[in-house]
């Protein structure tokens, strides 16, 4: 993919996003139906969908961000302790590198994240 279709892309990325959190919830192996969308060796973009108890164990994250498809309910364990997380459909959200963290949907709702992950 040479530079201009990645300018052209980056900002359909983002408007698509609308986009990562908390991590976007975050992108790996173990996420519940994590759907890569897009990715090269600068940036990757994916689908995250976690039903009602998934739990996508702890991990860390470079830079992301997100934007929430469906939302609902999540907890998250991180440096900073345990906290529930309402999260409306539509939000969008940026992170800085996340050195840890484990998110479970705790909702009655599954969550649905489109992400961005900066390499």
């Amino acid at each position: 993919m040479n530079l201009s279709s990645k300018i052209a892309l980056a900002p359909v990325s983002v408007a698509a996003l609308g986009l990562l959190a908390a991590p976007f919830p975050a992108i790996a192996d173990d996420v519940p139906d994590a759907l890569s969308v897009f990715e090269d060796a600068e940036v990757r973009v994916a689908r995250c969908t976690f039903p009602p108890g998934a739990t996508h164990v702890c991990h860390s994250n470079p830079s992301y961000m997100f934007y929430a498809l469906s939302g609902g309910k999540e907890e998250v364990q991180d440096e900073k302790g345990t906290r529930t997380v309402d999260i409306a459909t539509g939000t969008f959200g940026d992170s800085p590198p996340v050195p840890w963290h484990e998110v479970t949907n705790v909702g009655e709702t599954t969550l649905q994240f489109l992400g961005r992950v900066f390499s």
